[in-house]
């Protein structure tokens, strides 16, 4: 654990790629502000951000700074970022990574398996646009890309010539063969760069056969130019067979058909959601045509107009009422128009209503209250009236009556009371305080206290001769009176669950408590 700038670096993630052109390390780490992973690019200068291409599958660099003489750049790795493992999806981020920046002109120099991170299903390539190598190509490039194939489990099957033909096949041709769109060129074994077996072996043979090598010589020679136009399906032809498929070509083959199911179900559904929908509107369409629609006019006086008016609601207990006209409201030539009259209306109907209670009687020398009316001010012992406002009347009720007062003590109680407090705390002061004379009457019996536990158990380690008491004896358990059975000195011990042994030495008789205080 090394601490660079606001990093903490974790430990080196060695690449497969050859480091000793650059001199550039990746080390694991973590942001000790954000606690975010990271990659730290240790690079043997300092250099500037590089330009990478925004839509590629590449990290991009987030920070970039100088620790001491140590210059680093800095790769933000997302919570799921985990090193690539599957050879086909690795190889796919990258070639395709590779392509966007052969195509802008640029060149990776340091690709390997430390550089590829596998995001949520995709990979990712890191570590673009450093000094990996004095001068970076992109045959390189395809190159290190097979052999960290290679090492991460075996390069696909459609890129198995790529590292023979790095020279002459682009990383997008590569991407494309991988997706089966199409496959890399077969090359023959002299333009690939592999050496192929020389006839020369074959002449020291007898004399019959030396002018089998000039045939065998054209032949090798027309293969070469005649196999090359129409060969693109031969390399592929072994991939087909059954026997032979690839878990990659098999997850790939599985992941296709699923997903032509899936297209296939979304538009059913969508088919029969339009279908359904269509119904609907037809018949929404059909009932709105067979439905027959009457004016509703709410406030006109009947007669205005042949139109019947439509009442809602029914009957009701509104009160009947007709318009007035405004005649010097009128205008002449015009129709008189009707002006709404305001009256009052009583919130209870009458067939609603009942007959106000009877005033209750007041108390002596008072009148009985009228109906509607409250008290000026409300008396112990006066009856509550509380009122219903819909028909005028009031509902009496009654307060509970009061209860008697309780016989009062006599005076010479509370004199009595005090008198004997007193004496009785008199005898407890005596008790707890008497003098080591007073005590002697009760010879031997000693009170204990406990601090720091409930109770304790106490034993006898010394006791005066011809006491009657031995070693390790019991006497009881404090707090409260031990009996012992004579006057002198004595040892005893106290023990308490969850506490040190304490030992006291005393003098019997006492006329004060001992107090044992235990620790833990």
């Amino acid at each position: 654990m090394k601490p660079i700038g606001p990093y903490v670096a974790a430990r080196d993630v060695q690449p497969l790629a050859d480091e000793s052109g650059g001199g550039v390390r990746t080390v694991r780490a973590t942001d000790r502000l954000t606690g975010m992973p990271a990659l730290l690019h240790l690079l043997p200068h300092p250099v500037t951000l590089p330009d990478l291409p925004g839509t590629a599958p590449l990290l991009p660099f987030t920070d970039a700074g100088l620790d001491g003489t140590q210059a680093y750049l800095v790769t933000e790795l997302p919570l799921a970022a985990q090193p690539a493992r599957d050879p086909e999806p690795a190889a796919r981020g990258a070639l395709a990574a590779l392509a966007a920046l052969h195509a802008r002109g640029q060149a990776h120099g340091g690709v390997s398996a430390a550089q590829l991170w596998a995001v949520d299903g995709e990979v990712l390539l890191a570590g673009a646009g450093l000094p990996w190598q004095d001068e970076p190509t992109p045959a390189g490039d395809l190159r290190d890309l097979a052999r960290t194939l290679d090492a991460l489990g075996g390069v696909p099957a459609p890129l198995r010539t790529l590292a023979r033909q790095a020279d002459r096949v682009s990383a997008l041709d590569a991407l494309r063969a991988l997706n089966g769109e199409q496959p890399l060129p077969d090359l023959p074994p002299e333009i690939a760069g592999v050496r192929a077996p020389e006839p020369a072996p074959a002449r020291p043979q007898a004399a019959p056969v030396a002018a089998a090598p000039p045939e065998a010589e054209v032949i090798v020679i027309r293969a070469a130019p005649e196999v090359t136009p129409e060969p693109p399906v031969a390399p592929a032809a072994p991939a087909p067979d059954p026997g032979k498929e690839t878990p990659q070509e098999r997850r790939r083959r599985e992941n296709e058909e699923r997903r032509a199911q899936a297209i296939l179900d979304a538009q059913a559904g969508a088919k029969r959601k339009a279908e359904r929908l269509r119904a609907q509107a037809e018949a929404q369409r059909a009932e709105a045509d067979t439905t027959e629609i009457h004016p509703l006019r709410i406030g006109f006086g009947a007669g205005e107009t042949d139109t019947p008016v439509a009442v809602i609601g029914g009957d009701d207990d509104l009160p009947d009422w007709t318009p007035e006209l405004a005649h010097s409201d009128a205008v002449d030539g015009d129709v008189i128009a009707p002006r709404l009259t305001m009256r009052d209306v009583p919130r209870v109907p009458e067939h609603m209503r009942r007959e106000p209670l009877p005033p209750e009687p007041g108390p002596d020398g008072e009148r009985p209250l009228e109906a509607g009316k409250l008290p000026g001010r409300h008396r112990q012992g006066d009856p509550i009236r509380i009122g219903w406002d819909e028909d005028g009347t009031w509902r009496v009720v009654r307060e509970a009556p009061a209860p008697p007062p309780g016989p009062a003590l006599p005076r010479w109680v509370w004199p009595l009371l005090a008198l004997l407090v007193l004496t009785v705390g008199a005898l407890w002061a005596a008790r707890a305080f008497g003098t080591p004379a007073q005590a002697g009457a009760a010879c031997c019996d000693v009170a204990f206290t406990v601090r720091g536990a409930q109770s304790a158990k106490a034993f006898v380690l010394r006791a005066p001769a011809g006491r009657g008491h031995y070693a390790g004896q019991a006497l009881g358990q404090v707090p409260g009176t031990l009996h012992l059975n004579g006057k002198g000195a004595y040892t005893l011990k106290f023990t308490a669950a969850g506490r040190a042994p304490v030992t006291v030495e005393l003098s019997a008789p006492l006329g004060r408590p001992v107090p044992v205080v235990l620790a833990r």
